[in-house]
């Protein structure tokens, strides 16, 4: 996406060569101009874009690669204008040889609809020797000077700032000096971000991969159907189609409400946090719908340890997921079945946690909600449905499925006969697990308890979720057709990562955290979902 980058400070002055210095003189010193220039902060230029700036200089760059660590996304933020100013902006050799500290970059649409970089870097030149002297020429914009023959690079205040487009350099460089190298900032990589990104660009791309995700289900789901004379046995999957389609399509509808947004990529102890927040504007539905929502603690720390997922959402629960289900159903539920499921559904609206994971003990599976029934008989109606308890034995592996839930805490075996995995009511939640798994003991460890976990354990959130791609393929073993693939072998030390959605300063803040060596994890699990 294309969007214009301030432009960059002007470099301290340099020595300037004088042809009638001898062997033995000193060069000239640079003429003091900067009680000359205007340090007014200054808006915007006309087609600014996206605004990158490097604070902490190399160093912060080194650490933020490092904690990146996958090869390829270190690459990529090497590329950038941030890793590789010459690359996107004309400096004169001398000037990117002695770069002492912060860059700046902006994307700018000129006029003519084309797009130019313009880029400044912090450069010492004041140990240029007379032969490598750059000439410095006064008249550009606040009072920086130009630096070199032509109009491409200006200096001022220790900075150099280069565009191929002195038009484009002279408006942006007001901007990136005096109103973002000013800003109070953290060492790390952080970004600007058009106002109209969210709802034009982004709205635009969410709707398009929803729609052409959804054609190709139901593509795929008539092939399929064609290839046999009966109906599904296990329902219909059209709703499930429908239904996410229409989740992904009502969340795209709030993005126009987003305004100006920002982002920082920071590295922190070997882990990783990137932050990004978008103004929400005053009035509009999305705020409306934020103020509807109390912010609450996921609660992972308290899970069982070996979680490989969890999400959590803040706001209550509809009993949509009783009457999709029902949907799937179709002809094969009964009446009675379907008002069982539909006040089963009713009773568990609190705020929702789902969570699947994997210890040596086997993979396990958990949901808890605020309002969950306790006792057996509700969920002894709804499962008792034969469609039901044969879907919910299929997905398990289990050809004689058993799902009658008896005792206190009320539990049973999923399949007749055997050692299968149990399904239990307790503490709020229903787990299944094989029997004795840690899962099932409150009093086992907790998620919470592996320092690396808890440093990136969120605070109150309006939602969150929980990723640990080194267990998503045995937890995956929970299900009988795991689209996850074969285990690795043992299981991996936790190497998270934690996504947070909360409101903070009028602002929605969307904060991802990754422990150490975790982003190379990360990347290969965001590369097989793509996939």
């Amino acid at each position: 996406m294309r969007s214009p980058l301030p432009a960059l400070i002007p470099v301290l002055v340099a020595l300037a060569a004088c042809g009638s210095c001898g062997e033995d003189e000193a060069p000239s010193a640079p003429e003091e101009h900067e009680d000359e220039l205007d340090r007014r902060p200054a808006p915007p230029p006309e087609g600014l874009g996206y605004v990158l700036r490097l604070r902490g200089g190399a160093a912060a760059l080194e650490a933020v690669g490092a904690a990146l660590e996958a090869p390829p996304l270190r690459r990529m933020l090497e590329a950038t204008p941030l890793g590789s100013p010459g690359e996107h902006a004309p400096f004169p050799p001398a000037v990117l040889e002695r770069r002492s500290g912060d860059v700046l970059a902006a994307s700018v649409i000129d006029g003519r609809g084309e797009e130019a970089w313009v880029v400044a870097v912090e450069a010492d030149l004041g140990d240029l020797g007379p032969g490598e002297a750059l000439a410095r020429r006064p008249g550009g914009p606040r009072g920086a000077r130009w630096l070199g023959p032509g109009r491409t690079a200006l200096e001022a205040d220790g900075w150099v700032v280069a565009s191929e487009r002195p038009e484009v350099l002279e408006a942006a460089l007001p901007f990136l000096l005096f109103t973002v190298a000013a800003e109070e900032a953290e060492a790390g990589v952080h970004a600007r971000f058009p106002e109209d990104l969210a709802g034009g660009p982004l709205r635009a791309f969410v709707d398009r991969a929803a729609a052409q995700q959804a054609r190709q289900a139901r593509a795929a789901i008539a092939a399929e159907r064609a290839r046999h004379a009966e109906a599904p046995p296990f329902g219909d999957p059209e709703p499930l189609v429908a239904w996410l389609e229409a989740e992904a399509r009502g969340l795209a509808a709030y993005l126009p409400d987003l305004g100006a947004g920002r982002a920082s990529l920071l590295a922190e102890g070997g882990a990783l946090r990137l932050a990004v927040r978008f103004e929400v504007r005053e009035g509009s539905p999305l705020a409306g719908a934020l103020a509807e929502v109390e912010p609450a603690d996921p609660g992972f720390g308290a899970l069982p340890a070996g979680v490989a997922w969890a999400w959590f959402r803040a706001a209550p629960g509809e009993p949509g997921w009783a009457a999709l289900l029902e949907e799937v159903g179709g002809a094969r539920l009964a009446e009675e079945e379907r008002a069982a499921l539909g006040a089963l559904g009713a009773a568990t609206r609190g705020a929702p946690a789902i969570a699947l994971g994997a210890t040596e003990a086997g993979p396990f599976g958990r949901v808890g909600a605020r309002g969950l029934p306790a006792e057996a008989a509700p969920w002894n109606a709804a499962l008792g449905a034969p469609w039901l308890r044969t879907l919910f034995g299929a997905a398990l592996g289990c050809e004689r499925p058993a799902l009658r839930l008896a005792g206190a805490p009320p539990e049973a075996r999923i399949c007749e006969g055997g050692e299968g995995r149990l399904l239990r009511i307790d503490e709020g939640a229903l787990i299944l697990a094989p029997p004795a798994h840690p899962a099932l003991d409150a009093t086992s460890p907790r998620l919470g308890a592996h320092p690396d976990v808890a440093r990136l354990l969120p605070g109150p959130s309006l939602a969150a979720a929980y990723l640990d791609p080194g267990r998503v393929a045995a937890a995956g073993r929970l299900v009988a057709l795991s689209p996850f693939g074969e285990p690795p072998g043992a299981l991996r030390p936790p190497a998270p990562s934690v996504l947070r959605l909360a409101e903070e300063d009028g602002a929605l803040l969307l904060e991802l955290r990754v422990a150490p060596h975790g982003a190379a994890q990360l990347a290969g699990a965001a590369l097989a979902a793509g996939e």
